[in-house]
């Protein structure tokens, strides 16, 4: 066993300097900022996570060869991919519609990597309240998505696009509305969310 790290006066290894020899340096991810900011929920930031990395369980990467079984639940017109599921399906469409509505968020109409990438750049100031709510809502329309999509197809229970929708716009909301008192919401921020 090859021993490497650097010892401390005391003549001990340092584990710090075991573990940097360890471990692989990654580039620094723009995306982390907008998923791991002081106002995320967490739940919601995991599933974006995995959206973001392309690696939620969506029937292209699970499926065993039946052509039917890889037809999106949320509008049965396409096959699921994570493109097609928080992008160009029909149900999705109309739930980022009514959210950015809400919230002022403008996607361009690019594939879910290039659109999540440019979410990145542009939000990317996490003490900017605005930012901050964008990475809320963004987070919490994948994760709603996403919701409606395993409640459709392991439980059999549907939602429309409408009720989806104020899922997310009310979980925004309440986010906003149990915030600490030491941060504060500038005025048009509460307004647009109702919170005054």
């Amino acid at each position: 066993m090859v021993m490497f790290g650097t010892k401390s006066a005391s003549g001990k290894c340092i584990i710090k300097s075991v573990w940097e020899g360890f471990r692989t340096v990654g580039t620094r991810v723009d995306s982390a900022r907008l998923l791991w900011h002081p106002w995320h929920i967490p739940r919601h930031s995991f599933v974006l996570w995995l959206a973001a990395r392309g690696r939620l369980r969506t029937l292209d990467r699970i499926h065993n060869g039946a052509v039917d079984q890889r037809r999106c639940v949320l509008c049965r017109d396409q096959d699921e991919t994570h493109n097609h599921l928080f992008f160009t399906c029909k149900f999705s469409t109309e739930v980022w519609t009514g959210v950015n509505s809400r919230s002022q968020i403008r996607w361009s109409h690019l594939q879910w990597p290039q659109s999540w990438e440019e979410a990145s750049r542009t939000f990317d100031n996490m003490k900017n309240p605005w930012h901050r709510v964008a990475g809320i809502v963004i987070a919490s329309a994948v994760y709603h998505i996403w919701k409606e999509r395993n409640n459709r197809m392991h439980n059999q229970i549907f939602k429309s696009a409408l009720s989806t929708r104020d899922d997310i716009i009310n979980n925004v909301r309440e986010r906003l509305a149990n915030l600490e008192s030491e941060n504060q919401l500038p005025n048009e921020l509460m307004q647009r969310w109702s919170l005054t």
